[in-house]
């Protein structure tokens, strides 16, 4: 499953320690939880300047996937 982390998920306290933004706003639907579903379009729509990606698992299955 891909996901999006908000503000409270440990990947987003890393995007808030290196000043980056998040995209997910607080008025995200599901942005009270720590992960929520990944959206392209969401992502599209926000037009970020970088994406920031953090693996779980087996990273060689991830790659070959």
């Amino acid at each position: 499953n891909i996901y999006m982390e908000t503000h409270s998920a440990q990947v987003g306290e890393i995007v808030d320690m290196l000043g980056a933004n998040n995209i997910i706003k607080d008025d995200a639907p599901g942005a009270s939880d720590v992960r929520i579903p990944f959206n392209l379009e969401y992502i599209a729509q926000s037009n970020p300047d970088m994406i920031f990606v953090s693996l779980m698992g087996d990273q060689e299955k991830t790659k070959s996937a």
